[in-house]
């Protein structure tokens, strides 16, 4: 009978160190395979930001009540320009 068992450990002084219970094992022959994690310091390259990351903001609103239309007049409407469009 072939059992498969996979731990985290961590090899230190040439020794592997780990957290699990291996005690049903004693005496008996195994067979140890050591794959190594990378960490990545950068993302993918085919990692899309605006389509594969996706965290919702908290967004604070405020229901406003009823808006009531008042009528004042004829008045000058009021232009914002864009900065630096003025010099052109």
């Amino acid at each position: 009978m072939l059992e498969d068992r996979s731990f985290n450990a961590v090899i230190a002084d040439g020794q592997i160190r780990h957290g699990e219970n291996l005690t049903p094992y004693d005496g008996k022959e195994v067979h140890v395979t050591v794959h190594v994690r990378a960490i990545e310091a950068e993302p993918p390259k085919d990692l899309d930001i605006e389509k594969d990351i996706y965290v919702k903001m908290p967004v604070e609103t405020t229901v406003l009540g009823a808006a009531t239309i008042r009528n004042i007049g004829s008045a000058k409407p009021s232009l914002i320009l864009p900065e630096g469009l003025e010099d052109a």
